[in-house]
């Protein structure tokens, strides 16, 4: 029986502050790779299918990321699973460092060197991590982890328990949801998927032996112009649960300066560093829920399939 033609099918989208190090490609295992930007990658643009802002944007990308695998030349079902595959690999990269994305999934088939043919766009939000994220670019010591990060997201989300998969569900829609505060929330929802707490003091209590109530919830990127903020994982548990209450009810958020139990001023003016501008409070827990996310995800959801010690550093 005559063997079916094959394809080589590329499903792609672009990244923003990466340091690939010098190199042109980087591999990632199992079909995925970081790769600068090509005239094949450039080939799919079109300016019938892309805004005039979002053709632009994709020219000046440096860095996408790539998964690259064989189909039958016939376009099936597995084809759109792959998006799904992909999207897994793409929030592995999340989960060890929140970086920001181009948004479109493409995928194309392979025609020459510098063309691909584009079948489809997958249209998803592009995803903002928000300002302390820029603090550093997804370096050598975060892409070193990625092969063993895609490896354990994609068995999370093969798997059949839902709670692990819906928190990864949420932080990618936090990610991609253009409201700081209701990204928070999503984020939030993201660490009950965890851990199921009742009441505050019991998601505080959950909170904080899965990290340390010292631990301090922005990361230390290890910037020479910025130092993280001083906020611990114990300082900001309830608040961070009575942010979530107020807005999953629709509650004026001032109500929670007069809670008898927890009072906290959510619109008071803080700063993440004294170099960077105020912000109400509400929109620093919010940013700081995505971090506690990925940190409890990544101690509490993906440690279990870790192969070495090195996720300890990112812990």
């Amino acid at each position: 029986m005559e063997e079916e033609p094959q394809s080589c099918v590329w499903t792609f989208t672009g990244l923003d502050n990466v340091d690939m190090g010098g190199h042109e490609e980087v591999d990632l295992g199992g079909g995925f790779f970081l790769s600068k930007s090509t005239p094949a990658l450039l080939s799919v643009r079109s300016r019938q299918d892309l805004s005039g802002r979002q053709f632009d944007q994709m020219g000046a990308l440096r860095c996408f990321l790539i998964h690259r695998a064989s189909f039958p030349s016939l376009r099936g079902p597995d084809r759109y699973k792959k998006i799904d595959h992909f999207q897994s690999g793409l929030m592995a990269l999340q989960v060890l460092k929140p970086l920001k994305t181009f948004g479109i999934i493409f995928q194309a088939s392979e025609v020459k060197t510098d063309r691909l043919n584009l079948e489809t766009g997958c249209n998803r939000p592009p995803m903002d991590p928000g300002e302390w994220a820029g603090a550093r670019r997804f370096d050598a010591e975060f892409i070193s982890q990625a092969p063993q990060a895609i490896q354990n997201v994609l068995r999370v989300m093969n798997g059949t328990a839902a709670e692990p998969k819906n928190a990864i569900n949420s932080l990618q829609l936090g990610l991609e949801h253009f409201h700081p505060l209701v990204a928070g929330l999503l984020f939030v929802m993201g660490l009950e998927a965890v851990f199921d707490s009742e009441g505050r003091h019991d998601f505080r209590n959950k909170l904080c032996k899965c990290l340390g109530e010292s631990r301090r919830v922005f990361p230390n990127w290890g910037s020479p112009t910025y130092s993280p903020p001083d906020y611990t994982v114990g300082q900001v548990a309830i608040d961070l649960y009575m942010l979530r209450n107020k807005i999953a009810h629709g509650i004026d958020l001032k109500t929670a300066a007069f809670d008898k139990k927890t009072p906290v001023d959510l619109l008071k003016k803080v700063s993440l560093t004294h170099d960077l501008p105020i912000r109400p409070y509400c929109l620093l827990l919010s940013e700081a829920a995505l971090y506690l996310l990925c940190a409890v995800i990544r101690k509490q959801v993906l440690a279990r399939y870790w192969a070495d010690d090195r996720l300890a550093a990112l812990m």
